[in-house]
């Protein structure tokens, strides 16, 4: 069997999982109260708290290509179409 498909089937067999939690199954059917939904949002700003350093990184390492990219975009499709003329 394929890696990916294998990976496919465990990650929807976890999320599969996690929606059958008793928490989330209220939080779907009945709603969370002002308080819960504080406590959720706290909950979550701290799981995103810790990607941020990781996508400040690949800004900083993807923002200079895209703009050389941009900068440069004329001169590299000049090449490509004269390297396929034949003359």
């Amino acid at each position: 069997m394929s890696f990916f498909i294998t990976l496919l089937e465990t990650s929807d067999a976890s999320r599969r999982a996690i929606e059958r939690a008793p928490k989330v199954q209220a939080m779907i059917h009945k709603g969370l109260t002002r308080a819960e939904y504080g406590a959720f949002l706290h909950d979550l700003y701290h799981i995103v708290w810790h990607f941020c350093p990781v996508m400040a990184a690949a800004v900083a390492i993807m923002a200079p290509a895209i703009v050389l990219t941009m900068i440069f975009q004329k001169y590299v499709v000049k090449g490509l179409t004269m390297g396929a003329v034949k003359g």
